[in-house]
């Protein structure tokens, strides 16, 4: 007879934490040959699952639910009395050892709910990479051997390496790769000096954007800034900002205004783009 099915023999009593603890640490010494490290971690994680349940009057594992076992969780994140709070990695840890011995009980016919199921151990905060300059931004692009032929391959990786969750664009000619358009969907912005669609498309760009202004005899001029896809300047647009054309103006005076707008409206609207990819609610088109 296993120790497991000597305990389910001895009836409710059997359900006390203790006893389904030490059942289970058993198990994974003896029918899993699980390391004596890796044991004593489960023994400490478990202990401490223990004192939690007596410290809330609980005495049996029928009495647990799922929100004391979420109550555990906090518990670990926030620390109580000796025992100081747990870093993200090592709560995981003892989620992991609890969520064992629930489902092993299950299994076992002791508990016939697995009320542990639904608590899932934290992820850890991504640690966010050092600012680095736009020299070695420079030399990373150049490094990866990004140009206009690559498949995005070389470009998917390096924004994978520096954990980038938002792609801007400021006067960026190339076709992005569309490996990383697609990767990157909703999080590539661009902006425009020109009110798309009618002022943009391949080789619009700078001068020559304000000049086809001001031959079309528009009266308006203005800027745009647009999620990217697949095609030059035609992906979403997510706010313009429209100006008037003087009767005076030339390209390089047209060109002053609209760049005075770009640097009110641009990190606004990057800003706003970054809190909702950050949220969990990046754009879908």
């Amino acid at each position: 007879m296993t120790a497991t099915r000597s305990i389910a023999a001895l009836g409710s009593r059997s359900l006390a934490p203790a006893r389904v603890v030490a059942s289970y640490l058993d198990h994974l010494a003896v029918e899993r040959g699980v390391a004596a490290n890796t044991l004593l971690s489960y023994r400490r994680d478990l202990g401490r699952y223990q004192e939690y349940l007596d410290l809330r009057g609980v005495s049996s594992l029928e009495a647990v639910d799922a929100p004391l076992v979420s109550g555990f969780l906090a518990y670990l994140r926030s620390g109580e009395g000796e025992h100081p709070a747990l870093s993200a990695p090592s709560a995981a840890r003892a989620i992991v050892a609890v969520r064992g011995m629930h489902r092993f009980a299950v299994r076992e016919g002791l508990l016939s709910v697995d009320v542990a199921h639904g608590v899932h151990p934290p992820t850890a905060v991504r640690r966010l990479p050092k600012a680095i300059s736009v020299d070695d931004v420079e030399r990373l692009l150049y490094a990866a051997g990004f140009d206009a032929t690559d498949d995005g391959t070389a470009l998917s990786t390096l924004l994978a390496r520096w954990s980038i969750d938002l792609v801007v664009l400021a006067g960026y000619l190339k076709r992005i790769p569309s490996l990383v358009i697609d990767k990157y969907r909703g999080r590539i912005i661009n902006i425009h000096p020109g009110l798309l669609p009618d002022f943009g498309g391949a080789g619009m760009y700078g001068q020559r954007v304000h000049a086809a202004v001001l031959a079309s005899g528009a009266t308006t001029t203005g800027l745009t800034v647009h999620f990217v896809d697949n095609e030059y300047d035609h992906g979403p647009v997510i706010a313009q900002w429209r100006l008037r054309v003087k009767i005076d103006d030339t390209t390089e005076s047209l060109a002053d205004r609209v760049l005075s707008a770009e640097h009110i409206v641009y990190p606004r609207v990057v800003e706003m783009v970054a809190s909702l990819t950050g949220a969990g609610l990046a754009a879908d088109f």
